[in-house]
């Protein structure tokens, strides 16, 4: 049999050939082998590291909590990490057959409200406490701060942006 029968039988092809039957599935394997290595070579490795918990979305996609690691075609994809009610996203890009790791991590901040004479306190929409408080520790990010006193018929909404490490103060006086 020639060389161009043994190929042809080889990718698939006519079956006026059996006679190469073993030598055709070595090849098969060889050309499935050839395509896998092939797609590997376009493909890059992803590792995300972030805090227990926290839920991580690629692409659209969730992918896990509190770290995940996968393969993923060359070029950019988006990131979401998100904490409770904060998140974080970010675009990266991967380069074919490269390792990349992206840390991506949240800190804790805290929240000082005080309210004279006093206020209810509602953080995204759940109450919190009532002014005066302790300092809250939350995850850094930005908040939607609600403060209610309906004795004194007295309310705002705000945006508050807590920062790791830091103490962001309210005070209002609504005496």
């Amino acid at each position: 049999s020639s060389q161009r029968e043994r190929k042809y039988a080889a990718a698939g092809g006519g079956s006026e050939r059996r006679d190469v039957g073993e030598n055709a599935a070595g090849n098969s394997r060889k050309v499935r082998r050839a395509a896998a290595l092939q797609k590997k070579a376009t493909r890059a490795l992803l590792e995300i590291a972030t805090n227990p918990g926290a839920e991580i979305v690629v692409d659209g996609k969730k992918r896990g909590r509190g770290g995940a690691r996968m393969r993923l075609g060359a070029g950019w994809h988006r990131i979401q990490v998100r904490l409770g009610q904060v998140e974080k996203s970010r675009r990266v890009r991967l380069r074919a057959g490269a390792r990349k790791v992206e840390r991506i991590y949240f800190d804790k901040g805290r929240l000082k409200v005080v309210v004279h004479p006093y206020a209810d306190i509602y953080i995204n929409g759940r109450h919190a406490g009532q002014s005066p408080m302790a300092p809250l520790d939350l995850w850094e990010g930005t908040y939607e701060l609600r403060l209610v006193n309906a004795e004194l018929g007295k309310s705002e909404t705000l945006k508050v942006q807590v920062k790791p490490g830091k103490t962001t103060p309210i005070v209002r006086d609504w005496r």
